[in-house]
């Protein structure tokens, strides 16, 4: 979460919204006590993100609405540059990656932010790869990177935010540091999973990461995130999340059965076309002629 000089304070104006009372909104103080409510609505002491997540609950909320509003009704400055990133990355657009490179430092000595200095170390890291993609990464950029990945292992609680960075690193670390990495998020994941928007979330990062492993031929990999996709509860009333779940399991039988049949994921393949699922369509398609060709 960014701005957290306001998040009491945010989440206080939602409760009295809502017309809540503090002992509905803290579960007759099954979660927090009311005055340790108090407290931190006014921002004289912190609660866990557990606890906090469960606040949200009581109130309705995901992760990224409370975000939102906390903001002001739209996106934080950070994560719209971060997209801003990702469509260059995706488009490989080094001229605009320079540009958005030269913004984010300019905003992190400005602000002092400290995500604006993660977001100068993504965007040299994305022009290492289209620029110099077979060379090692130089001393400095090395040291941005770990310094990110610590970023990341020490947070409480991820957010999207921290899962759309994560993914665009990801395929740059050694294997070691990818596990430890998705270890961290499936830790912090669990402390949230009741909320339905956040399990999507999480099974879709998981999901693009094992897509990735296939790409580049990590089975070990691919068999670790599917054995954290089978520990999500799946949301009521989502069909994505258990077709994810489908595919990845046709993945992984491919990798350990002889047959290699690939039964599931055609299976998941189908029922996306059915639904006109556009977007899970190419992606299940571009995954199942990765698998095909390298079975060839």
């Amino acid at each position: 979460m960014t701005n957290t000089i306001s998040i009491g304070a945010t989440v206080q104006m939602i409760q009295r919204a809502k017309g809540l009372s503090v002992k509905a909104i803290t579960d007759n103080e099954r979660i927090i006590s009311k005055s340790t409510y108090y407290r931190f609505v006014n921002e004289t002491s912190h609660i866990p993100a557990d606890r906090f997540m469960q606040l949200l609950g009581r109130l309705e909320l995901t992760l990224q609405e409370f975000d939102f509003i906390l903001h002001h009704y739209q996106l934080p400055p950070v994560e719209q540059l971060l997209q801003q990133i990702q469509r260059a990355i995706g488009a490989q657009d080094s001229h605009q990656l320079r540009q958005l490179q030269a913004r984010a430092s300019q905003l992190a000595q400005v602000t002092h932010a400290h995500r604006y200095d993660q977001l100068t170390t993504l965007t040299r890291l994305a022009l290492h790869r289209l620029t110099t993609p077979h060379q090692p990464l130089d001393q400095s950029l090395e040291t941005a990177l770990n310094a990110m990945i610590q970023d990341l292992l020490n947070l409480q609680l991820w957010s999207k935010y921290d899962l759309m960075l994560c993914s665009q690193i990801f395929t740059s670390l050694a294997p070691a540091q990818q596990t430890i990495l998705l270890t961290a998020a499936h830790k912090s994941f669990h402390k949230y999973q009741q909320l339905t928007d956040e399990t999507l979330t999480f099974m879709t990062f998981l999901a693009n990461q094992l897509f990735s492993a296939v790409h580049n031929n990590q089975p070990q990999l691919i068999t670790q995130i599917y054995q954290m996709m089978t520990t999500l509860t799946l949301p009521v009333k989502q069909l994505v999340p258990p077709l994810l779940l489908k595919f990845c399991r046709g993945i992984v039988d491919d990798l350990t059965k002889q047959d290699q049949s690939l039964d599931a994921c055609k299976q998941a393949l189908a029922i996306v076309r059915c639904l006109h699922v556009q977007y899970w369509d190419t992606v299940f398609q571009d995954v199942l002629n990765d698998l095909q060709s390298t079975s060839t």
